[in-house]
């Protein structure tokens, strides 16, 4: 256990102001990246897909920060304090949050403000995170093979934003009610991929369709939002 948590925890940010964000035209020759929805829960997924052969491929995993202190810091004492909700059980993610606050310690916004800015957020991506417990079925015990992974940390601009029923085909759903809201939230969402994408050198012009098939990297997206209690992934 001390041997997979040996590592010096460090922290990349990401922003607009060092994430190229293209927007692309709709274009039906371009084929999507497979996605598959399960219920299984994010890092069960991850620590299933570092027991098969991906080559170089990195694993990234969005982790919410729900809860801060009156510091502006990311609160883990409080239950659900981040989503997924074992995040703070199952791995060394705390020391990651404590190098994210030294790095803007110095600075004049706090960890909080940077995540929760309604425009231009910043979110950051704690490399090589070790996942050494188990599922919560076998009660958390530690796992004879601690895996790393990528974890990007984020934050809502808001934790109870305003809702409104909106009728569709299948009856009605609830999405949000004010547009600055919505924009927030796709923007979060944008800055995710890109990140991933950059971190794990996908932005690069001269790499050819099999070197990008090898390298790309698997993105496993929680419900943001939902940080409250039990979630699908």
């Amino acid at each position: 256990l001390s041997a997979a948590s040996a590592k010096k925890a460090e922290v990349h940010w990401f922003g607009r102001s060092n994430v190229e964000m293209t927007l692309l035209e709709p274009d039906e020759a371009l084929i999507p990246p497979p996605l598959i929805v399960s219920n299984i829960s994010a890092l069960d997924i991850a620590q299933n897909l570092r027991q098969m052969k991906l080559g170089e491929r990195h694993i990234f995993v969005l982790g919410e920060i729900c809860s801060f202190d009156t510091a502006g810091n990311a609160d883990l004492s409080k239950p659900y304090s981040t989503h997924p909700h074992c995040l703070p059980i199952r791995t060394d993610i705390s020391k990651f949050f404590e190098a994210a606050h030294v790095s803007v310690r110095a600075g004049q916004a706090t960890l909080q403000q940077h995540l929760k800015a309604m425009q231009d957020p910043y979110m950051f991506i704690c490399p090589d995170v070790s996942c050494f417990r188990g599922s919560r079925d076998d009660g958390y015990g530690f796992v004879e093979q601690p895996c790393r992974i990528h974890v990007i940390a984020s934050s809502m601009a808001s934790n109870r934003p305003a809702l409104q029923s909106v009728p569709g085909r299948q009856g009605s759903t609830k999405w949000y009610a004010c547009k600055s809201d919505h924009t927030a939230f796709v923007e979060r969402l944008n800055l995710v991929a890109m990140a991933a994408l950059q971190a794990s050198g996908m932005d690069k012009q001269d790499m050819d369709e099999e070197e990008m098939a090898d390298k790309a990297p698997i993105l496993i997206l929680t419900a943001m939002g939902f940080g409250g209690g039990d979630q699908f992934h």
